[in-house]
């Protein structure tokens, strides 16, 4: 399953810096995995759970909170002050059918992970998602 994890964050690190053009590698590795988080977190461990969101009317308080938070992860990890660009992009992430797959993948993932599989968490990078299960950085 660790694997499966690296596999389904490698696909979605590559398709944010497809769409960022960012060269910060590692940033874009850890916003993946912050990123799937952020989904585990809410519960959006099914690609029909996370189309559910998708398919809210884009005017929905719903689906605006959840492009934000992945609009806001962009811009914490690429720095791009462009608001309007960081959210364009999260919408052309979440409407990529693979990025979309692979990013619920790893939030399943994580969902059935326990804090204490050291194993697993050695293979983290977002020091949120550490913080998050009370990780000790590495």
């Amino acid at each position: 399953m660790n694997g499966e994890f690296f596999d389904s964050i490698k696909v979605s690190a590559y398709f944010l810096w497809e769409y960022t053009e960012s060269q910060n590698a590692l940033g874009l590795w850890c916003c993946a995995e912050d990123i799937a988080n952020f989904f585990a977190m809410n519960k959006i461990i099914s690609f029909s759970q996370a189309e559910d969101v998708i398919n809210l009317n884009k005017n929905d308080s719903m689906y605006i909170e959840f492009v934000r938070n992945i609009s806001y992860r962009i811009f914490l990890y690429t720095n791009n002050k462009d608001f309007k660009r960081n959210w364009y992009i999260a919408e052309r992430l979440i409407y990529n059918g693979e990025w979309l797959y692979n990013i619920v993948k790893a939030a399943s993932i994580l969902c059935k992970k326990k804090s204490d599989d050291n194993d697993f968490f050695k293979l983290i990078r977002s020091d949120a998602v550490k913080e998050y299960y009370k990780i000790k950085k590495i």
